[in-house]
């Protein structure tokens, strides 16, 4: 994958994660959403996810897995740091891994909270997907444990995920 150059003139480069990459991933995720290691987001790191780096710093990721409930692939944890986002990164990553897929590829997009639309709604418009269900999994504060991770919540909190899809 070609590398991207910032706006700034950084250059950010890509490779796949791998086993060592643990405690940077656990990093970047904690500083996109919370406490995701228990949901299983730091297993089997070899190779499953595409990584951004700025030097030797991690700033982004995305991955691709197989799931039979959506009979196709589904687009997993795509987050980038926060101080590298409107740049392109998470559009130029899930182009790259979803390039050769020849089957239906789904992702679920945060809504966060006193957001009216989703995280990755640019991304998915300009990469031919579509909204399929709109409110497709809510997390409401006082219910999810989900929610006690979330570098998000409050005490009134209530966000959710859209469900996108691209057919082939």
């Amino acid at each position: 994958m070609e590398n991207v150059v910032l706006s700034n003139g950084k250059i950010i480069t890509f490779r796949m994660s791998r086993w060592e990459d643990y405690a940077i991933l656990n990093n970047l995720l904690f500083s996109c959403f919370g406490n995701m290691q228990k949901y299983g987001a730091l297993d089997n790191l070899e190779n499953r996810y595409l990584l951004g780096f700025d030097g030797d710093k991690v700033v982004a990721m995305t991955g691709l897995k197989r799931h039979t409930g959506f009979n196709g692939c589904e687009i997993e944890l795509t987050c980038v740091h926060p101080e590298y986002r409107k740049n392109g990164i998470a559009v130029r990553m899930i182009a790259e891994v979803i390039r050769d897929i020849k089957t239906d590829i789904y992702i679920l997009c945060y809504r966060l909270p006193d957001r009216s639309d989703v995280t990755l709604k640019y991304a998915m418009n300009l990469l031919g997907f579509k909204c399929l269900t709109k409110g497709y999994k809510r997390y409401e504060s006082i219910c999810s444990d989900r929610c006690n991770d979330c570098i998000y919540r409050r005490e009134d909190c209530s966000c959710g995920e859209n469900l996108y899809v691209r057919k082939q």
